[in-house]
This record gives C-alpha cells, structure tokens and sequence, in this order.
C-alpha cells in the first residue's frame, strides 16, 4: 500500500499524524479515519482559532502505543484519534472551548494539564468530554451539540 504523504488538508499533513510510527502498519481503513478526523476536526478547529495547533501524537502503530504507555484498544491506532496541542499552552481552555460550541463531530475529548486528546467515532458522535487535570479525573459530562442560531 502506498502511504499518502503531504498536505491533507490546509494545515495537516499526513507526516503529522503518523509521526514516530512503522507506516507499513497503515490500512485503507486506518487511512480512511485519518482524513476523516484532519478534514472533519482538526482542520475546522485550526479555522476557528486562528493560530497553529500541534500534533503530539496522531497514528500510533502497536509498538509505538506500547512504548507511550497507550490503552491496547487505544483509537490512536485505528486513525480515530490525536492529541493535539495549541500554539499557546495558556489557551487549551479556549481550544477546549471552540470544540465544545461550535458543532465540531468529535466522539471524545479529554483536556489535560498540557494537551487535548481529541477521539472520533466510526459512528454517531457521542460527544462526550473529559479532563484529567493535575493527576486526576475532575469531570466527565456529555456535551450536546449547540443549538443553531
């Protein structure tokens, strides 16, 4: 299989989300969830705050999920998740925010003391929300999708 490489869309690349990890791992299925989560998520939450937000850990293949401590069932190695990072640490709340109220399909997101894990869902997006902040779980809540104006 060919691994695509270069821009998936405006701000993402295919090399970002697939940092660190052995490529011949990909499937047409984990590449399928890969775009979907760049063009559906990460590229409208880039539009909507402005400023360049990172990807920490995209793509994780078994070995690489094993060596960063990943659940064995982890999303990040189905293409269904990333933890993402924005320009400014000091605005995860607002990065955290813009996901929350402006329609954005996510199934899962966690806020952590130093970044955002965003999930997706091979379904119906539940929104459900999470943060684990200074060692421990604070809040877990189900976000509902904000009312149109």
């Amino acid at each position: 299989m060919n691994t695509p490489t270069g821009h998936c869309t405006k701000n993402f690349t295919w090399e970002e989300v697939t940092r660190g990890s052995d490529l011949s791992y990909i499937t047409p299925t984990i590449e399928y969830n890969l775009s979907d989560l760049m063009v559906d998520v990460l590229q409208p939450l880039r539009e909507l705050y402005g400023n360049s937000i990172k990807v920490t850990s995209g793509w994780r293949d078994p070995f690489k999920n094993a060596e960063v401590g990943g659940h064995p069932k982890s999303y990040h190695m189905r293409g269904l998740a990333a933890d993402i990072r924005p320009h400014r640490r000091s605005e995860l709340g607002k990065v955290w925010r813009l996901l929350l109220d402006n329609g954005i399909p996510f199934d899962k997101i966690c806020l952590y003391d130093t970044f955002i894990h965003v999930g997706i869902n091979e379904g119906q997006p539940r929104r459900l929300t999470y943060q684990y902040l200074g060692g421990k779980w604070v809040n877990r809540t189900h976000a509902p999708y904000p009312e149109s104006t």
